[in-house]
């Protein structure tokens, strides 16, 4: 049995995503919220349009966070954007429903702090003894998590074959309500009602297909051009990309091409290309020892 107490000093949370190939969230560095405010906002926008400012105080992140979180999730085609707010689309309902988390009543017993959040899910992955769950939801800034599985028509705790029921009377109606053969139940807690919702999401993240990847290069180019809502242009020894609301082109520039062979920064109207009569304003850089050049245009 894995009830984990907190570990002190221990406290953070993997940071925000892209959503690639339908199936696969690449975490990025800098960024206050996580894969679960994705599945929480994709939940809570199911339900109808949710505004920005509802959103907000739902995932108790600020203003700021909670834009660049919808625009990660527009970018990837999760969420529509409207006045009133956002709502997923179909892409994002897919996700919730491949996801397959399942909510269900707390085991009191179960949890190891004032707070706790129940689920079922059906695992993809091979589910070993428990600490791996655990260890993600104490690095979430949880108490800890303790997992079980239904195995050979009974609750038992992970890595073992001791009949839970025995111990927790409440499991043996769940299970015959809820569960299949190879379901999974985590109980996740923590201090507060949403801190421990986020660890038990975090843990179940263990078991499910929302893969963590590096960014290929020309991932966080995309990304900065919907934050920046304008076209970004690079020029380095591969030769010059364009990215415009998030899609990735071959371009043309003649402003963007003096300033990599000058190595300075310049501002000027463009005369070649498909941005021809528009600003360019580049700024030189030095990217694994190379010479680049980013520009935006205006």
């Amino acid at each position: 049995m894995v009830i984990s107490k907190l570990i002190p000093n221990c406290s953070h949370s993997p940071n925000p995503f892209y959503y690639q190939n339908h199936t696969q969230i690449v975490f990025d560095t800098k960024a206050q919220f996580n894969a679960y405010h994705v599945w929480k906002t994709l939940n809570l926008a199911k339900k109808g349009t949710i505004g920005r400012k509802k959103l907000a105080e739902e995932l108790q992140l600020g203003e700021g966070s909670v834009r660049t979180l919808v625009r990660y999730l527009k970018e990837a085609g999760l969420v529509e954007t409207f006045k009133l707010g956002i709502r997923p689309t179909k892409e994002g309902k897919r996700l919730l429903s491949k996801l397959g988390i399942v909510p269900l009543p707390v085991i009191e017993g179960l949890k190891v702090a004032e707070h706790a959040f129940c689920v079922k899910i059906t695992p993809i992955r091979s589910l070993g003894n428990g600490f791996e769950q655990r260890d993600a939801a104490v690095l979430s800034g949880g108490a800890g998590a303790t997992t079980l599985v239904c195995k050979n028509g009974k609750m038992c705790f992970a890595g073992e074959n001791e009949d839970a029921e025995k111990i927790y009377k409440e499991l043996s109606k769940l299970r015959e309500k809820h569960f299949s053969e190879g379901d999974v139940l985590i109980v996740g807690s923590a201090n507060t009602k949403k801190k421990a919702e986020e660890a038990t999401f975090l843990a179940a993240l263990t078991l499910l297909d929302f893969t963590l990847n590096k960014r290929k290069e020309t991932e966080p180019y995309c990304s900065l051009s919907i934050l920046l809502d304008c076209p970004i242009l690079v020029r380095s020894s591969k030769g010059m990309h364009a990215y415009i609301d998030g899609k990735h082109l071959e371009v043309e520039s003649e402003v963007v091409e003096k300033s990599w062979k000058l190595s300075i920064p310049i501002e000027e109207i463009e005369k070649k290309g498909i941005f021809t009569g528009r600003i360019i304003k580049t700024l030189p850089l030095n990217i694994d020892g190379k010479n680049a050049v980013i520009a935006i245009v205006k």
